[in-house]
Formats: C-alpha cells, sequence, structure tokens
C-alpha cells in the first residue's frame, strides 16, 4: 500500500516505539496511518495493548475497521466486538467482489450505529476505492436482490 500511495512507511514493534515515532513525526505530516496487521480478533493482549497505545497519542483520531464483505453475520458480529474498545469511526468494507452480498455488513453497519466510510472491491488500491454512501449501497443491495431472482 504504502509504496502505490507512495508514503512513507516505518515498521513499529511497540508502544513505546510509537509513542516515540508519533512525536519525532507528528508535525512532518498531515496523516499518520497506524495499520493493525496481523493482530487476530481473537488475540485479547494484542488487542489490548494496541488500545492502550492509541489512547496514548495526543491527536485527533479516526479509527477505520476493515471487514470483508465475505464474512458471514455472526463471525462480523464477533470481530467487530473484539474491537470496539478502540471506538471505531467507520468501517472500510472490502473484497466486495468476493462476496455475493452485501446484506450482512449493512445490516451490521445499521446495527452498531457504524457509517461505512470506503468499499473496495479489488487488490487495485489506487482504483478501487469507493466511498461508502448511500446511493452506491442501496445500488449494490439491489443488485444483490434482483441477483438473486434470477
Amino acid at each position: 500500500f504504502a509504496e502505490v500511495t507512495e508514503v512513507d512507511i516505518l515498521d513499529i514493534h511497540d508502544e513505546e516505539e510509537l509513542l516515540k515515532v508519533y512525536h519525532e513525526n507528528k508535525n512532518n505530516y498531515d496523516y499518520i496511518f497506524i495499520d493493525s496487521p496481523g493482530i487476530s480478533s481473537k488475540d485479547n493482549e494484542r488487542l489490548e495493548e494496541m488500545n492502550s497505545a492509541l489512547k496514548k497519542l495526543n491527536c485527533k483520531k479516526e479509527t477505520y475497521l476493515c471487514i470483508s464483505a465475505s464474512w458471514r453475520y455472526r463471525d462480523l458480529k464477533k470481530i467487530v466486538a473484539s474491537f470496539i474498545t478502540m471506538n471505531c469511526d467507520a468501517f472500510i468494507i472490502t473484497k466486495l467482489d468476493e462476496s455475493s452480498t452485501l446484506g450482512a455488513v449493512v445490516s451490521l453497519s445499521w446495527e452498531k450505529k457504524i457509517p461505512i466510510a470506503f468499499l473496495t472491491d479489488s487488490q487495485e488500491i489506487t482504483s478501487s476505492y469507493e466511498i461508502g454512501n448511500s446511493e452506491i449501497l442501496f445500488s449494490k443491495l439491489q443488485n444483490d436482490f434482483l441477483s438473486e431472482e434470477n
């Protein structure tokens, strides 16, 4: 992602390093993106470590949780519950191209009152993101419904 979007990337391994790097760089960038690759929704210890570190950053934060359109509703609920302490501002829905329906993610968004900020449907990062507005979501849901009838 960093290479395609031509942004700097730093590999950080713990809270102390995150805080140090943040304070050294906070005035050099308009935005700082923090990714949590490899943290399972079942790894409570690592989730708490990340949450603790993020709380110590004294800045305006927006937290987005990436969820797959292909996950089942029951699994989505468990995953979102694991990350709920991070005060998720919005969802990024991925893998639209791998799912036959959007119903589970839209239902969960509605239930948790967490908006859908972005949608993506391929591995092409620079061209596959769409802003998650109601017109796009309705169109995709309508297409899901019509394709199920045929």
